[in-house]
């Protein structure tokens, strides 16, 4: 074998061993992440029915809190679980559908995460979008009646406002609230 060889032999190695060891990071992230999000959602089901039923609850529930919806949040960046480096955070929330059914929508927010590394019936939301989600559960009653009469160009008018006041929402995770406070 010539030296040749040898250093194209090493390169084709290099070039696989980044690209498996990105892949495989990419996974076990995502896993982590599926494995918070299941924890999360059996929380969130208990707290709901309690909510629901007009009972106490007490979440023993390790860096979690709940909103007076019933959507729970579990900090699992550095400062909480540790399971991913930086911010983050996963919020099963509930939505009605029917009067006796809901609905659950998983919403992730973290530093350096992207799609492909959350898990596929999650949003992934900016750190603004999820603040929104967590302390005011979509603007409330002022934003219910407000978007049941919004048209096209009023989300376009507003959006531009949002941007203009450096809000720092995108126009998904705007109309994702618009579907939110609509259904």
């Amino acid at each position: 074998m010539t030296i040749s060889e040898l250093v194209i032999t090493l390169t084709i190695i290099s070039i696989l061993a980044v690209f498996v060891t990105s892949t495989y990071s990419n996974y076990a992230t995502r896993t982590k992440i599926a494995n918070q999000v299941s924890l999360v959602t059996a929380h969130a089901r208990q707290v709901y029915d309690l909510k629901k039923d007009g009972k106490d609850f007490y979440l023993n529930f390790d860096n979690s809190t709940v909103n007076d919806y019933g959507a729970v949040t579990k900090n699992i960046g550095e400062s909480g679980a540790n399971i991913i480096k930086g911010n983050a955070e996963v919020m099963i929330r509930p939505e009605a559908v029917d009067p006796d059914s809901v609905r659950w929508r998983c919403i992730v927010y973290g530093d350096g995460l992207s799609e492909s590394s959350i898990p596929n019936h999650c949003i992934l939301g900016s750190s603004i979008f999820f603040r929104i989600l967590k302390d005011n559960n979509m603007l409330i009653m002022i934003g219910v009646k407000f978007i049941k009469i919004i048209h096209s160009s009023v989300i376009g008018l507003s959006l531009v406002v949002m941007k203009r006041l450096n809000f720092g929402i995108t126009l998904t995770e705007y109309l994702i609230v618009v579907i939110m406070l609509q259904s």
